[in-house]
Formats: structure tokens, C-alpha cells, sequence
């Protein structure tokens, strides 16, 4: 009996043995199957330390260099390009155990993709082949994971789904990050599919290419992107491209006319090569300095005045810097000055016109014209910059090169001409209104294109935002984004004016604010008052 509880305790102690080594065996071989200390990124791009602005910037750069003659931008990350961009997310992530990421495209239509994580001294290698597709509608961009393995074990879908949920993979994707730009893919399971916007690919670029202080150019690029029509973005063995479609936004002299408020920046990427290439400045003061080129110093900023102190730009002709006046018209003219005569106005055509019992108002489209291009609104350029091989830069400029208003009977357009790199696209925003009582006048927005196409609205906001900053304190022109109207306003003239101020207190007084066009070209806006006395 004693003998056979003996016989039986050895039994479960042997057999709890033989589960122990099996476990311990399996946990081994698991430990030796799934761990990979290889490096999986390459060299090359643990040692290329530019943030993804730099690299964008730098694509971008080189893209625009034959952006006039081709009518289109054309940008493609190269593989390369696209490990650096991965080494900077695990630099910047930080997410717990993640020692690196790489790709490698194996054909038009799919990737390999690596992952290796670390945790104490286990380190293990994730590695897939994913496809990637368009929707139908072209706006959503799909990688489809075809096959997981975590070292040399194949991952079931089961396993995925369960290793992801636990892990809340879904929240880690959503939330990834590239220069500080939130990607908001989608995770889904059986399969493992990863859906991104094209839109968000795009723009995620251009933010990285252009700051928020240039927003027109953004703005402008980001809606061509998004449209399929114009914007095309496409995966390959040859990388990553963006395609932008330029020819639908061509500025025509024959259906636009001829743009009077306009500035010459034929020469400013070539004057910011020089400085580049001779180390003058470096690429942190490219963009401030194609402000002041373009600005002349009185208009920049105290900070950008601060961030030129150092800068000596003797090489392209600048030796003094305080009375460089930039390619705009140095003098500021403002509203009231024209509506008031204080300039050299034509006296056969004056400003303010008396007559019995009436008087009128009126300031000329060109007149308004010239006010606004001594403003910061036309000029407004964003940079690009590409290293080449030989160490030397090339510079692409996007600028608001001019600026047009054209006044006709009870409507007026704004027309805005930007230069990418040389190739002149237009924004047309084209409003109306019938004449009002009072010293104001709000008109509607009722057509707004780019080139041959219908702009969006976001599109028109950003210019409309551009054009309020521009003529902030000035109380003649305003632009209400939301409700995408313009006002003209001549309320703080008849405060300034005495015998306005006089006519306006007459008993029955009244008055009415207009677009008038007298055929000549020249159309102008116009505050009439009439008074009628006892």
C-alpha cells in the first residue's frame, strides 16, 4: 500500500517534470524563435538626422525645380528617404520598446515592413509584407498586412487581433506622429488592414514643407492635393510620390487681364542661392531672409530685424542693410488719405466732389490697388531648399507675386496671382451687392475659382484671412471669413472730415455706398450724401 502511494507520487512528480522541461523547452524555443538582435535599419539612416521638415523641404525643393516648364509638381520619396523619415519616429515617439522601423519596396504594389522591439534582454522581430491600394473614390489609401511573423513564427489572424486588442494597438496607430503631425490612420482586423486619408498623406507633407505663417501657399497646395482631378499620389518601387497638376490653374493673361499690382521675384531664389553657397546664411534663415529681400527692412518684424542683425548680404549688393527698401513700394498709402485728397490725386477726377444739396466720395480701384500692394499681403513667399551633390543649394520660392481688384457696376473681383517657382497659377473671388444705405457696403461672395476650377471654401477662408491681416487697423476693408463677405467702409473718413461731419448732422441727410464703373478701367467705390434743407 505504502509502496504504491510511493510509486504514484513519483509518477506526478516525474510527469510535473516532463510538463516543466516541455514548458521550459517551448518557452526556449519561442524565446529563440521570435528574438532577432540584428539591426534592421540601415546605417544610412540612423546616421541621417534631419527632422522630416528637412527632408520635405528638401524634396520639395528639388521637385519645384522644373515645376515651370512642366506645369506640375512632382515630388517622390525614395526609399531612403522614407527610412530616414521612419528613424525620426522612433527618435521622436518614443513608444516603450521600439528600437527601429524599416521598409523595402518589393514591387509597385507591395512592401516589406520591419519592426524590433526590445524589452530587458528579450528582442524581437516583427516582420510583414503588406499590400497598399486606392479606394474607388481615390481618398483613402490602404495597406493590407498579407503576412505577419514574429521572428521566424507566423502570426495567425486570431493572434493578431488578440496580441493588438490587448496592446490597444488601434490607439497606438491613431496617435503616431511625423514632424509633429498626427497621421489618424484606422486599424482593422481579419485581416490587419491600416487606412490612411489621402488627403492626411498630403497635407502632412505640405506642413512639414511650408509653415502656418505662409498659409496661402499651403492652403493652396493642400486643396490642389486634395483633388483628384489635380492631385495624384502614388506607391512604387521607385517610393512614395506626390503629383500636382498645375495646367487647370494657370494664370491667362487673356481671360484674367493684365495684373497691375504686382512685384518682380524673378531674381530672389537666385539672390538666396548665393547667400547659401557662401555661407552667408544658412537654411534656419532662408525664409526670413526672402523676406527681407523682398520686404526691405522697415517692414520686417522687431524679431525678424533681431534675426538679420548678424547677416551680411554684401554678396548680392546689400551693404546696408537699414535703407534696403525691398521690392515693394517703400511708402505706405492708406484709404483715407486717397478719400480725403492728401495725395497728388488727378484734379480733374477729385477725390471729393461737392455739388447743392449733394457730395461724393469715391476711391479708384487702382488707388485701392496701390494701397495694397505697399501692405504684406502681395510678397508673401515660403522656400525650399535642395542640397546637391556637389554641396551646393538650390532655392524654390513660392510667392503672392500680385494682386488685382477690378470694380465694376455693383460687383468687383479680387484676383491673387501666385508664382510657384515661375509658373503662375490664379485665385479669383468675385463679389456683389447692390448700393446700400449708410457709409458701408458688404458684398457676397458669389464666385470663386483657381485657374478654370471651382476653389473650395477652406480655400477662400485662407485667402480672405490673408487679405484682413494685410489691412488690419485700417477699418476700410474687411472680410468676414465665415459668412465669406467683404465690406467696404467709409466710416472712419466722415469722422476725420469736418464738413462731413457737418453735412451728416443736416436734417435729412442720407446716404448710400456703391460700386460705380465709369468705362474708362478704372471702376472705384463711392459713399454719395444728400441732404435736404427746410
Amino acid at each position: 500500500m505504502a509502496n504504491g502511494r510511493r510509486s504514484g507520487c513519483a509518477g506526478c512528480i516525474t510527469a510535473f517534470i516532463i510538463i516543466l522541461v516541455l514548458v521550459l523547452a517551448t518557452a526556449l524555443a519561442l524565446f529563440f524563435l521570435v528574438r532577432d538582435t540584428s539591426p534592421i535599419m540601415t546605417e544610412d539612416a540612423t546616421k541621417d538626422t534631419r527632422s522630416t521638415e528637412q527632408i520635405v523641404k528638401s524634396l520639395m525643393g528639388s521637385a519645384l525645380l522644373e515645376t515651370e516648364d512642366a506645369a506640375e509638381i512632382d515630388a517622390t520619396f525614395s526609399e531612403a528617404d522614407l527610412n530616414a523619415i521612419l528613424a525620426g519616429i522612433v527618435r521622436s515617439n518614443k513608444v516603450k520598446g521600439l528600437e527601429g522601423l524599416a521598409i523595402n519596396f518589393i514591387d509597385d504594389n507591395s512592401l516589406s515592413f520591419k519592426a524590433s522591439f526590445k524589452f530587458s534582454i528579450f528582442q524581437a522581430l516583427i516582420n510583414a509584407d503588406i499590400g497598399f491600394s486606392e479606394s474607388e473614390d481615390g481618398k483613402t489609401l490602404t495597406f493590407t498586412f498579407k503576412s505577419i511573423k514574429a521572428g521566424k513564427i507566423p502570426m495567425s489572424d486570431t493572434i493578431i487581433k488578440w496580441v493588438g486588442q490587448l496592446a490597444k494597438l488601434d490607439q497606438t496607430i491613431a496617435n503616431i506622429s511625423v514632424g509633429g503631425t498626427k497621421l489618424n490612420a484606422k486599424l482593422e482586423y481579419s485581416p490587419l488592414r491600416v487606412s490612411v486619408a489621402k488627403e492626411t498623406i498630403l497635407n502632412l507633407v505640405l506642413n512639414q514643407a511650408t509653415s502656418e505663417s505662409n498659409n496661402v501657399a499651403t492652403s493652396l497646395l493642400s486643396w490642389a492635393v486634395s483633388d483628384n482631378d489635380l492631385g495624384k499620389l502614388s506607391f512604387g518601387k521607385n517610393g512614395v510620390g506626390i503629383k500636382i497638376n498645375l495646367t487647370e490653374l494657370a494664370y491667362s493673361q487673356v481671360r484674367d487681364g493684365d495684373m497691375s499690382t504686382s512685384i518682380n521675384v524673378d531674381q530672389i531664389d537666385t539672390k538666396l542661392e548665393t547667400l547659401l553657397n557662401n555661407g552667408a546664411i544658412d537654411c534656419s534663415q532662408i525664409d526670413v531672409s526672402a523676406n527681407f529681400i523682398i520686404k526691405g527692412y522697415d517692414k520686417l518684424s522687431s524679431s525678424e530685424k533681431d534675426a538679420i542683425s548678424e547677416i551680411d548680404y554684401s554678396s548680392i549688393g546689400i551693404n546696408n542693410k537699414q535703407n534696403y527698401e525691398g521690392v515693394l513700394p517703400s511708402e505706405e498709402h492708406t484709404f483715407m488719405q486717397y478719400a480725403l485728397g492728401s495725395l497728388d490725386v488727378d484734379m480733374d477726377n477729385p477725390a471729393i466732389i461737392m455739388t447743392s444739396g449733394s457730395a461724393y466720395m469715391k476711391v479708384k480701384e487702382s488707388d485701392i490697388n496701390t494701397i495694397i500692394l505697399t501692405k504684406s499681403l502681395v510678397g508673401t513667399t515660403v522656400t525650399f531648399y535642395n542640397l546637391k551633390n556637389d554641396g551646393t543649394y538650390d532655392v524654390s520660392i513660392i510667392t503672392l507675386e500680385a494682386f488685382n481688384m477690378d470694380i465694376k457696376d455693383n460687383e468687383t473681383t479680387l484676383s491673387f496671382v501666385i508664382s510657384i517657382n515661375g509658373y503662375k497659377t490664379i485665385m479669383k473671388i468675385k463679389c456683389a451687392g447692390e448700393p446700400q444705405t449708410g457709409t458701408s457696403l458688404t458684398l457676397n461672395i458669389t464666385n470663386m475659382h483657381v485657374g478654370s476650377k471651382v476653389a473650395s471654401n477652406d480655400l477662400v477662408k485662407a485667402f480672405l484671412t490673408k487679405v484682413n491681416e494685410a489691412v488690419s487697423g485700417d477699418n476700410w476693408l474687411s472680410c468676414n471669413v465665415e459668412e465669406k463677405t467683404i465690406t467696404f467702409s467709409f466710416d472712419s473718413i466722415v469722422k476725420e472730415k469736418q464738413v462731413l461731419k457737418t453735412i451728416m448732422n443736416l436734417s435729412g441727410t442720407q446716404t448710400k455706398s456703391s460700386l460705380k464703373d465709369n468705362n474708362d478701367g478704372d471702376g472705384f467705390v463711392q459713399l454719395e450724401i444728400k441732404w435736404f434743407n427746410d
